[in-house]
């Protein structure tokens, strides 16, 4: 079985961004995606800069604060100058605030984050990794960017043959603090992987996306936005995914399953680069040899 280790979210902050670097030393993460807009974006891209072999996403969460000049683009923003749909893209109401925006100020806006990213990571990223409505203004903009930047858009990703880890509901439904319970004290992924419910070694690509990071007082912040600002809520789950992305019982898990670690352009190109460079450092992990 190949199999994408993507993780999400890198960027949220600086503080966040260590959990997923004490990752990327264990050469289990494949793929990051980095979100433009938040506190740690700039961290995030110089840090992933220095490893080549890591596929990368434009990861559109709207989450932040502008990177265009916010004279240019009123549209897009509230009263406190961040985005004004970063709620209601989740949950998709009849209305959002999505489709209120101008086409050419949203472009604006994504072409400066596209300029960040190739300050600060050197590239621009391989992928999009578009969340939202897919349709209106916002939408059309992504196209234009993707089609400028030669960006691999969403619909061309989402072709791809792949299975999916799914070992708890943390995206889908409504971000309700309801599922807390659910989210921190049943939430292991080591053990889905170990246990291997869904048969994904059976599959020829699978992906599983965690998102490991470590927790400060502005995703504390955050996270009362989207659960409703109910402070009993913890999302521990980041913790959890650093856990499992550093634990020497996953790397066993690779190593005695034969699992063929690959990126996110490997599985769309064919290639080898992630392998390659395992073979490279000469990592236990490499496993092309093997199943040749």
């Amino acid at each position: 079985m190949k199999l994408i280790v993507r993780c999400d979210d890198f960027g949220y902050t600086n503080v966040f961004n260590y959990g997923l670097k004490d990752a990327l030393e264990c050469n289990v993460v494949t793929h990051v995606e980095i979100m433009p807009d938040t506190p740690g974006a700039i961290d995030a891209m110089q840090t992933i800069r220095q490893y080549p072999w890591i596929s990368t996403a434009w990861h559109v969460h709207w989450w932040g604060r502008p990177s265009a000049d916010p004279a240019k683009i009123p549209s897009l923003l509230d009263e406190e100058g961040k985005f004004k749909f970063r709620r209601d893209m989740w949950d998709c109401p009849e209305h959002s605030a999505m489709l209120d925006v101008d086409e050419d100020e949203a472009y604006l806006e994504m072409q400066a984050q596209m300029e960040k990213y190739i300050k600060y990571l050197g590239k621009t990223p391989d992928i999009s990794s578009y969340v939202g409505i897919s349709e209106g203004p916002l939408a059309k903009a992504a196209d234009r960017i993707c089609k400028d930047y030669e960006i691999l858009p969403n619909r061309e990703c989402r072709k791809m043959k792949m299975a999916h880890g799914n070992w708890c509901p943390i995206h889908t439904g409504p971000r309700y603090s309801e599922d807390s319970r659910i989210r921190n004290n049943e939430y292991d992924p080591l053990g889905y992987l170990l246990r291997d419910p869904d048969g994904l070694l059976q599959e020829d690509i699978a992906m599983c996306v965690f998102h490991p990071g470590y927790i400060d007082t502005y995703m504390y912040e955050d996270f009362m936005f989207w659960y409703k600002y109910d402070r009993t809520y913890f999302d521990g789950c980041m913790l959890v995914d650093a856990l499992a992305l550093t634990s020497p019982k996953l790397q066993k898990w690779i190593k005695e399953n034969r699992v063929e670690l690959i990126n996110y352009m490997d599985a769309v190109r064919g290639s080898d680069y992630f392998q390659e460079h395992l073979k490279e450092i000469g990592s236990k992990l490499y496993m092309r040899e093997e199943i040749a």
